[in-house]
């Protein structure tokens, strides 16, 4: 694993501590420039080269995004790539410890219990009203306990929105915690969420460990009789939601959280809010940069559309935030839409002339609508603001517009640059191993190519470019080893595909190569390079 403690991510974020299981670790991070502490969830190194399990980690930050605000729910602020690896930015929570810590550190105390029920309660009937949402893991392990006592439920890494997703994972959970429905094959569901939560109050109010056997018919101690000073009424409903029959539980967490509610009062004799969606009242300029936050996440998970839209309402809240133009003309590009781009940026640049970034991307936008000078124009100024700011390792993002406007000779300077100021710029050697080629300087190429995926590893597009290279070398069967792993760990990119053709043609296989090409145009029969390459493919057979 590449992160330890003391390290710096990206430049960014520097560790201070970790914790980690056989799927994920988890990072917790200082800001570099704010001093803001995070907790940054990552997928373990050999996970990375599974594209399905990348793309349901993406999907988790998606749907916890969209949940929002609530203060019993872990925030997620976002996603971010850093060396080609996806991190899950999320809440950090100073002293935090797991429920089940506390469960194995203080002896049961059934008030204690709860307290907890009902704030846990509240978190997910707020993702069952807000998104639909099935946790799919409930546990003691998912739930941290703030020093103030405090519940924030976590981990949504196996949840879906039963709204608009299809639950690939029927048996997805803890043992122990599994509903009998689940282990006879049946979907999850808010009921099956409601099992998970009854076992897990069983727990903190016994202090024992659930049964693991996966006897559906397993029959769960009474935990009245269990906790002997426990009020039947809160022990009633606890066994009611750990019920074989799905039927017979509660509803929804909604009727849960009236009925501990009521418990609540009644038995500790305090008042408890009913409604916690709307738990503080925020100012418009943290509005407007909570938008902004969310249009950035969306824009990393390459959903351009509703990254516009929460740019929009982010200008619409404040017309004066920069950050708001900057991210609708990101998403622009991401839709191609690349004039409204250039409009876009107008009042961004008015906003904050001496942003490189602002600049870098004036110069993509222009280029892609044809106003090449221009763009060479905006691009020139980003670097010359970049530079004088000391800020070049911000321009990994400009390297294709780089590798595009400026000749060979200058464009190496500019990249050798950028990895100087930040060693971790993805891009930036990727565009240079391009820049060498293009140069015809082979060593130099194949030396930064493999430094590449040495640095990266999980990225595709390192290998792609690695595999330019031994192409270019003659190293055929190297070639393709390596465009296979570049495919290997994103499958989803038909550039990657039509090199993969080029490289069997080159090695004497054009009947793979021509089957390679007709399943990937089925797939994107609108790519450019794709159609290129077939058009190229039937000259020659020709």
């Amino acid at each position: 694993e590449p992160w330890h403690v003391g390290d710096c991510l990206g430049g960014k974020y520097g560790v201070f501590g970790l914790t980690e299981g056989g799927f994920g670790r988890v990072l917790f991070a200082d800001h570099a420039e704010t001093g803001a502490r995070y907790a940054l969830k990552t997928l373990r190194r050999p996970h990375l080269r599974n594209a399905e399990t990348v793309r349901r980690f993406t999907a988790e930050a998606t749907r916890w995004l969209q949940l929002g605000l609530h203060p019993h729910v872990v925030r997620c602020y976002g996603i971010e790539w850093i060396a080609a690896q996806p991190f899950l930015v999320m809440e950090y929570v100073e002293g935090g410890r797991t429920l089940m810590e506390e469960i194995l550190d203080s002896p049961p105390d059934w008030r204690r219990t709860l307290s907890r029920a009902l704030q846990l309660a509240q978190a997910l009937a707020f993702c069952e009203r807000v998104a639909g949402l099935i946790h799919g893991d409930i546990k003691p392990l998912n739930i941290l306990i703030t020093p103030e006592g405090a519940v924030k439920v976590t981990d949504f890494g196996i949840s879906y929105a039963r709204f608009h997703e299809t639950d690939a994972s029927p048996q997805a959970g803890t043992p122990g915690y599994c509903a009998p429905e689940l282990l006879e094959g049946h979907r999850r569901s808010t009921a099956s969420d409601v099992y998970a939560f009854g076992m897990t109050l069983w727990q903190s109010a016994s202090g024992k460990v659930p049964r693991t056997e996966t006897d559906a018919a397993g029959v769960k101690p009474d935990v009245g009789a269990m906790v002997p000073d426990m009020p039947e009424a809160f022990a009633r409903l606890i066994m009611a939601c750990v019920s074989n029959d799905s039927t017979d539980r509660p509803g929804s967490f909604a009727h849960l959280t009236n009925d501990l509610i009521l418990l609540h009062q009644h038995l500790l004799g305090e008042a408890a809010s009913q409604d916690l969606t709307d738990f503080r009242i925020i100012g418009r300029s943290e509005a407007a940069a909570n938008a902004h936050n969310l249009s950035d996440a969306f824009l990393t998970l390459e959903n351009y559309t509703l990254a516009a839209d929460l740019a929009r309402r982010a200008i619409e809240i404040e017309p004066d935030y920069w950050l708001g133009h900057d991210a609708l003309a990101r998403a622009l590009i991401g839709l191609q839409r690349h004039a409204e781009a250039v409009a876009a940026l107008g009042p961004a640049l008015a906003l904050a002339p001496a942003d490189p970034q602002l600049h870098a991307l004036l110069a993509q936008a222009r280029l892609q609508v044809g106003r090449e000078a221009e763009a060479l124009a905006a691009l020139r100024e980003a670097i010359r603001l970049a530079r004088a700011a000391a800020t070049m390792g911000c321009l990994d993002m400009a390297s294709a517009t780089i590798v595009t406007l400026l000749a060979p000779e200058e464009a190496v300077e500019v990249h050798d640059e950028i990895i100087r100021a930040n060693p971790a710029a993805n891009s930036a050697w990727i565009g240079r191993t391009a820049i060498l080629r293009l140069l015809n300087r082979d060593d130099a190429a194949l030396e930064n190519a493999r430094a590449t995926v040495d640095l990266y590893p999980a990225s595709a597009l390192a290998w792609g470019a690695l595999s330019s290279v031994l192409a270019d070398l003659g190293d055929d069967g190297a070639a393709l080893e390596a465009i296979e792993r570049a495919l290997g760990y994103d499958a989803a990119t038909p550039s990657l595909h039509a090199q993969k053709c080029l490289v069997l043609f080159k090695i004497g296989r054009p009947e793979d190569g021509r089957k390679q090409l007709v399943n990937a145009l089925s797939t994107w029969p609108d790519s450019a390079t794709l159609r290129q390459l077939a058009g190229l493919s039937d000259a020659r057979t020709s």
